[in-house]
């Protein structure tokens, strides 16, 4: 690598082909967006993408206007995670689990990583984002809530002495100074937490055991860079925000300018029910990823809309459907 690609900005992402095009989507957005650096460096930890995926993947990176390393680190679960009794929730897949393993599978000389997850998409220049001060943290990442919030907070809380309002953040978008993190083997430590807690853990996956292994070595980064699915709602806002966070008078901006959209719903942009308001942004970023021709995108946003249209009619039609049935005596669906 020279010298020009060591001291240019590294973004890793994770994922198989389940998220391949939210990750194709997610890069490009990246790559339209930034400025200042002529040089980048991207990461895809993947547990065996095929040849065609890293092709398109490849095709994304060919739409820069900056000169991007792109590098596919296969990872070896079997050699990496085996040891570890992790749990998951249902819909996920092990490649969560892989954030962790970061300073073992990127070169050393990266000291400092933004790491981004495959379901975002990234409408700000992230160059103010990658210099941020973390202020001697390990890492720096955006609030989500408090602690003690019984259903995804940080269960342990009370063993770990902390405060019960005591803040927690979403593993989405991390920014990593990568010689602390080394140091203080965060990866290890987390997976080890997660393998001994795990069947206590509100979500099963690797943000709990992030937050207690960085209690108190983390930066809140500005709620812009990491937008959460129930920031952008005010029903859902006022259902699931838990101590102000976001603060109520940073929601306007946040929700009519995003720095970065994260689509923390269980349907994602490219699958049939996903209802998000900034649902569009994805596909603006993914026409024009290069995954696809223009015929081939076409023809794909077309067979979407019709299984949409059919779940629809479906949805629809469910209570008379119902009502038939019953005056049938058949079994109502």
């Amino acid at each position: 690598m020279t010298d020009s690609y060591r001291d240019a900005p590294t973004i890793v992402f994770s994922g198989d082909h389940h998220y391949a095009i939210g990750m194709a989507a997610a890069m490009r957005s990246v790559l339209a967006t930034l400025t200042g650096y002529s040089h980048i460096n991207i990461y895809i930890l993947h547990p065996g993408l095929d040849g065609t995926t890293k092709a398109r993947l490849r095709s994304v990176a060919n739409t820069a206007s900056v000169n991007v390393s792109l590098s596919f680190i296969p990872v070896d679960e079997q050699e990496h995670l085996s040891a570890f009794d992790l749990h998951i929730m249902d819909g996920w897949t092990h490649t969560i689990f892989y954030r962790p393993l970061i300073d073992r599978l990127i070169p050393q000389h990266h000291q400092r990583v933004l790491y981004l997850d495959c379901d975002v998409i990234v409408e700000k220049d992230v160059s103010s984002l990658l210099t941020t001060d973390l202020d001697g943290n390990i890492i720096g990442a955006v609030k989500e809530r408090a602690v003690s919030c019984p259903a995804s907070g940080l269960s342990r809380w009370k063993e770990l002495d902390l405060d019960p309002d005591a803040p927690y953040f979403n593993s989405g978008v991390l920014l990593i100074d990568m010689e602390r993190w080394r140091k203080e083997q965060v990866g290890r430590r987390v997976l080890e937490y997660l393998h001994e807690y795990g069947p206590q853990l509100n979500i099963k996956g690797n943000q709990g055991g992030f937050n207690a292994v960085l209690a108190g070595r983390w930066k809140p980064l500005p709620a812009k860079w990491n937008v959460l699915n129930w920031y952008l709602d005010e029903a859902l806002y006022q259902r699931f925000g838990y101590d102000g966070v976001p603060p109520r008078d940073e929601l306007e901006q946040i929700r009519s300018a995003p720095g970065i959209i994260h689509y923390t719903q269980d349907r994602k942009p490219w699958q049939v029910g996903c209802d998000h308001p900034h649902r569009n942004r994805f596909f603006h970023h993914f026409r024009k990823s290069g995954w696809f021709s223009t015929p081939e995108y076409a023809l794909w946003r077309s067979n979407l809309h019709v299984q949409e249209s059919m779940r629809f009619l479906k949805d629809f039609t469910r209570p008379l459907r119902h009502k038939i049935g019953l005056k049938r005596g058949g079994v109502a669906t």
